[in-house]
């Protein structure tokens, strides 16, 4: 029905006063991989920010990247490489 094709589970009855509508695990698994690649973009604009010596935009960045990771390694691998290269190894083992 509509609600599948919307991506959310209907209201039950007896719960008039609940009007939230949960996501259907898919959805939430797609938001989740979309999140990452936007992690992936974010760590991509890290480095890039990096290498034209723009640090605040670099870390600004990064934060978003790690904030988007969702645990992912690879985002948390780059972060700790970046922040080599910053000098900041106390920040690196962190990642």
């Amino acid at each position: 029905g509509i609600h599948a094709q919307i991506g959310v589970l209907p209201v039950t009855a007896g719960r008039a006063h609940q009007q939230r509508r949960r996501p259907l695990p898919a959805v939430a698994r797609l938001r989740e991989l979309y999140d990452m690649r936007l992690s992936n973009d974010a760590i991509i604009r890290a480095e890039q920010r990096w290498e034209k010596g723009d640090v605040a935009a670099a870390r600004a960045a990064l934060a978003t990247a790690l904030s988007l990771a969702h645990g992912w390694d690879r985002t948390w691998a780059r972060a700790a490489r970046l922040a080599m290269r910053q000098g900041d190894t106390a920040l690196a083992r962190e990642y």
